[in-house]
């Protein structure tokens, strides 16, 4: 018996006509492989890089951005709140009997009250030229006179932040009236001039043989490279019989100099939001709840970005 086995093998020919195309019959013609599937990858290190750099740039654009709201509009309202308390104090004293407590400036109260109709100003000034005192208004240098006594009285104000209440102070013209009332009287000065001098110059302290007022404040307004200084004389009576001048210390320059003490909270607090913000970051790229994170991180940031911006600002000079 015959196996299949032993039978030659057949060769199968194609029908012509059957499944014939133009390029012959269908099942000789080459299959196409398939092209494998592309397998999703993350972005590349340089895609990581450029969007790093764009949100590094981003948040250094916000806190400047938010620093110049500080120093433009936050710290104006800060000056107005602090003046409200001091013309309430001062008046408050105002009714009070003579003591040392109010004769004797303290460092950071009220004097008086400094009036140019001129320029529209109305000030409590305060006692002292630090960066803090000045903050609250304008400050007297403790190394001078009081107003209305002998001598060279000097006054200095900011020229551009919390209010900016010596802004205008380069518009007064020779003739105009000055006027600071305190609890001893009320004392007109008129002013004789007007100059510039470098940052840190003795002449606006200079004691000098006539009754006047010396008010300083930076020069441009927006950068403290020199000093306006805008001198009045005394026209009205002054303290002629008020006694022996308080001992103040000698040779004291006006403190135009930037608060090297603040460096170590900016250090600080700087970093503290550079953490912060690298956690709000992750936080949101591991999709974790927006509501959550938003609750959780926002005020967080705020009160950082606050304390930050509080302790740049030391770093500008008292009279900008």
């Amino acid at each position: 018996m015959s196996s299949v086995l032993d039978d030659p093998p057949q060769v199968v020919t194609p029908v012509a006509g059957e499944g014939d195309g133009p390029e012959g019959p269908e099942w000789s013609r080459p299959v196409a492989p398939r092209a494998p599937t592309a397998h999703r990858s993350g972005p590349s290190l340089r895609q990581r890089r450029f969007r790093a750099v764009v949100f590094a740039l981003f948040v250094a654009g916000l806190l400047a951005f938010t620093f110049l709201a500080y120093e433009f509009w936050a710290s104006s309202i800060s000056e107005s709140r602090s003046q409200a308390k001091l013309l309430a104090e001062l008046q408050q004293g105002l009714t009070q009997p003579d003591s040392n407590v109010y004769l004797v400036p303290i460092a950071g109260r009220p004097i008086g009250i400094l009036q140019i109709p001129t320029i529209g100003i109305q000030q409590v000034i305060v006692q002292g030229v630090s960066t803090a005192q000045t903050k609250l208004g304008p400050g007297h240098d403790p190394s001078t006179p009081l107003p209305g006594q002998t001598g060279n009285v000097v006054i200095l104000g900011r020229r551009t932040t919390y209010g900016g209440p010596f802004h205008h102070l380069n518009d007064l013209s020779v003739g105009d009236s000055i006027v600071i009332t305190t609890r001893q009287g009320q004392f007109v000065y008129s002013v004789i001039g007007a100059a510039v001098v470098p940052l840190g110059s003795p002449v606006p302290i200079a004691p000098t043989t006539d009754d006047r007022l010396t008010l300083v404040t930076s020069n441009p307004p927006y950068l403290a490279r020199s000093e306006l200084i805008v001198a009045a004389k005394l026209t009205t009576p002054g303290l002629q019989d008020s006694g022996p001048l308080p001992s103040r210390p000698i040779g004291m320059k006006l403190a135009l100099t930037a608060d090297t003490a603040s460096w170590g909270p900016i250090l600080l607090w700087g970093e503290l939001l550079v953490l912060a913000i690298a956690i709000t970051w992750i936080l949101y790229r591991r999709r974790w709840s927006s509501a959550s994170t938003y609750l959780l991180t926002t005020p967080v940031l705020i009160a950082l970005t606050f304390l930050l911006c509080s302790s740049i600002d030391r770093l500008l000079p008292p009279s900008l």
